[in-house]
């Protein structure tokens, strides 16, 4: 024995279509836009991050950094390094605007050097050495208004 088909009852939905196959409903399928409807004249630009979120640009100014601080510490250290007038020199004041490097125990050192600064010219004063208690006087080198070589000095004879 056979059980009869169910008929269709008024207000059920409508059946399942099987997979894969499209049964046109019974509304037409909607469209993105309206007709008449006003179009935007340019499309949205998408996200863009800011500079200081991009890697590429943080790595070159972290390299850029780091090359600017090589270069001035090479510059500083380079400076100090070759100049004869080291803490523990002794000098001899050629003239007023000139001086020279000598062994200590010399009959020419007049002074021996205490300390050194890198500094712009004293404008009063022997600026940095006036805190060194061993130092007498100070001489400058270098040219003005820029950083020079600032030896303290104390007299040896």
């Amino acid at each position: 024995m056979t059980t009869p088909p169910i008929p269709p009852q008024p207000f059920s939905p409508p059946p399942v279509p099987p997979a894969g196959s499209s049964v046109p409903g019974p509304y037409p399928p909607q469209s993105q836009t309206f007709p008449g409807a006003p179009q935007p004249m340019f499309a949205p630009e998408p996200q863009k991050r800011p500079w200081f979120r991009h890697p590429r640009i943080i790595g070159a100014a972290a390299t850029l950094l780091v090359v600017a601080a090589v270069a001035v510490g090479g510059a500083i250290y380079q400076n100090l390094k070759t100049s004869p007038y080291q803490v523990g020199t002794c000098i001899h004041e050629k003239s007023s605007t000139s001086i020279e490097s000598v062994k200590c125990d010399s009959a020419d050192a007049s002074y021996e050097i205490v300390a050194r600064y890198n500094e712009a010219e004293p404008f009063l004063g022997t600026g940095s050495c006036d805190s060194v208690a061993a130092s007498d006087t100070a001489w400058w080198e270098g040219t003005k208004g820029k950083t020079g070589l600032l030896l303290c000095l104390k007299t040896v004879k």
